[in-house]
């Protein structure tokens, strides 16, 4: 009984800590970002974005950053939620933030708040992050999390009505 108990324990500490770490980086990023471009989606329903953050060294220029769901079976990051620099088709290695991701939805929404999703990164100035991820042991059931984010405001970006 204590070792099943402490196995889920375990399961959802490590699931918490990686969704409120992942979603702190996420946020982070998003709120700094002066574009978005979703890449092979739309923002109603994306599994990925890039961010375009500001350069600190050279303040003409933006940092690419993006964010994706890993739904390739052969890679090392597989069903992952991850982050790497610069755009989606780079080479670059990507971090994984949470693993064991089952769903993932990235949404953009336009400014006026309510419900209205964007159409387009032109007219996207939120984003929101839905992930469902799980941990599984031999004598326990699945532990799962649903993680279900506040809409960030894309800060740095011009958006008209």
């Amino acid at each position: 009984m204590m070792g099943r108990t402490g196995a889920n324990i375990r399961n959802y500490t490590e699931l918490e800590a990686q969704a409120r770490k992942a979603l702190e980086v996420f946020a982070r990023d998003v709120r700094m970002a002066g574009n978005v471009s979703w890449n092979g989606g739309s923002p109603s329903d994306a599994t990925n974005v890039t961010l375009a953050l500001p350069n600190a060294t050279l303040p003409a220029s933006n940092t690419e950053i993006t964010y994706f769901w890993d739904t390739d079976s052969t890679s090392a990051t597989y069903r992952c939620f991850c982050r790497k620099a610069g755009a989606y088709d780079s080479t670059n290695v990507p971090t994984v933030l949470v693993r064991n991701v089952t769903v993932f939805h990235i949404y953009g929404f336009k400014i006026g708040g309510g419900t209205t999703t964007a159409t387009n990164a032109l007219d996207t100035k939120q984003v929101q992050l839905n992930l469902t991820a799980s941990r599984t042991s031999t004598t326990v059931v699945t532990a799962t999390d649903l993680v279900l984010s506040a809409r960030f405001i894309l800060r740095n970006k011009s958006v008209t009505i």
